[in-house]
């Protein structure tokens, strides 16, 4: 390879951001970091580029692997919310130590009449909807857990819109 033109060697790469990053670095003098889909390799690389005096010295790492287990998690991801959002109950994963709210699926809404937002904005609100005969034994049984967030009872909540419905709440850590 040493005298000819990486072009000729790798004729593959024209036309590909590889040859575009390539040419940035070369042409503003800059090292350049980024990842793509070889066609010479036939793989994902970690590209490092540093230009230097005598041309360009570049590094490879193959993370084909790494990009196959990112798409598996995406895949993963998208089959768990397809199924947390179509399912009838409310379904929500927190830390109660800092009462962060990861995720909560829209049967709230449905069921609670309460937009999404308001439970990720401020997660103590939900405890407001409690009809307010249920909520001091509410309260109470969740101050009395021992195990880390496992709760099981039924109470009342108020809507918005004056409604009122039961409600059974399973709290379990993960």
């Amino acid at each position: 390879m040493i005298g000819r033109s990486i072009w000729d060697v790798f004729y593959k790469l024209k036309g590909t951001p590889m040859e575009q990053q390539y040419r940035h670095a070369m042409a503003e003098r800059v090292p350049v970091a980024f990842e793509a889909f070889s066609p010479v390799a036939e793989c994902w690389l970690d590209i490092r580029l540093f230009p230097s005096g005598e041309g360009l010295a570049a590094f490879l790492r193959d993370i084909s692997a790494r990009k196959d287990n990112e798409e598996k998690l995406r895949q993963s991801e998208d089959q768990f919310r397809q199924v947390v959002e179509s399912i009838e109950e409310v379904f929500w994963m927190t830390d109660p130590a800092s009462d962060k709210i990861y995720y909560i699926s829209p049967a709230y809404e449905r069921i609670w009449g309460r937009p999404l937002a308001s439970l990720y904005e401020h997660p103590p609100s939900w405890m407001d909807a409690i009809h307010e005969d249920d909520r001091e034994r509410i309260s109470n049984a969740i101050a009395a857990d021992t195990d880390g967030g496992s709760y099981d009872a039924e109470y009342r909540i108020r809507r918005p819109d004056g409604e009122v419905r039961w409600i059974r709440d399973r709290a379990f850590p993960v």
